[in-house]
């Protein structure tokens, strides 16, 4: 094959893809690529799709929230890969029920990651090699970072401390394990208090969701409703990350 042949091979190929404005035809291919980048339509009538509703009717919402499929799929992805508690959700459940072997296998597959993934995570923290969000209450963490603590990073073999944070929804386990373990574990006054650990870790579930990048507007908020003396410096992150993504929907 010749270099006009392979042109005409790739041009007729495109055409096959994608209508005349550039739509994709096929339905199987544009599936794919929307789950593997998280951007594939919420589930009509579930709560995150009247969010999303109320973000379009409502464009000032996005200084809160200014992204709401791409977050809601990811977090989708990492239920899905929670062994035991994926059965609990109605996704998961719908899955292994299908008539589609490929599927049920998809499935299959989730959980057995999730075993995998939590267990390396259960490991490096019982070897104290992971960091996680550090202290919820904001000052402890200031001076928890200031001593040279880098959070969500990992220990490599050669000693080395690198972050994992980007890695979302393959290293969530990691990123919520850590979190909950260093709030109810170590960094709680009194270990014997149950009610205070149950706390702590509830807060820590939250600390490491709204540390996400696409929920920091969201903390923002809150930050800012407990924290009004220093409502300037949420305020600005909020213009900086959400008024172009409003102005875009305008």
């Amino acid at each position: 094959m010749n270099r006009q042949q392979r042109k005409d091979f790739i041009a007729k190929s495109m055409d096959s893809y994608f209508d005349e404005v550039g739509r994709a035809t096929d339905n199987d291919l544009l599936n794919y690529a929307q789950k593997i980048t998280f951007t594939e339509d919420l589930r009509p009538g579930s709560p995150s799709s009247y969010v999303q509703n109320l973000a379009h009717k409502f464009p000032p919402f996005q200084f809160i929230m200014p992204f709401i499929r791409t977050p809601v799929n990811i977090f989708e992805r990492f239920k899905q890969r929670t062994p035991i508690l994926n059965h609990f959700f109605r996704s998961h459940r719908e899955m292994m029920q299908s008539t589609d072997p490929a599927i049920r296998a998809q499935a299959i597959g989730n959980t057995a990651l999730g075993v995998a993934l939590y267990g390396s995570a259960v490991s490096y923290i019982m070897d104290g090699t992971v960091t996680g969000g550090g202290p919820v209450d904001p000052d402890l963490n200031k001076i928890w970072r200031q001593a040279g603590t880098q959070p969500y990073t990992i220990k490599t073999p050669s000693g080395n401390w690198v972050t994992y944070n980007r890695l979302n929804t393959m290293f969530m386990p990691f990123v919520f394990l850590t979190t909950i373990h260093e709030n109810a574990n170590v960094f709680i006054e009194d270990p014997s208090d149950y009610q205070d650990r149950v706390t702590a870790g509830v807060l820590a579930f939250a600390k490491a969701a709204t540390d996400r990048t696409y929920l920091q507007g969201l903390d923002a908020v809150l930050n800012t409703a407990s924290r009004p003396c220093k409502y300037v410096r949420s305020v600005t992150a909020f213009a900086t990350t959400s008024i172009p993504a409003v102005t875009r929907s305008w």
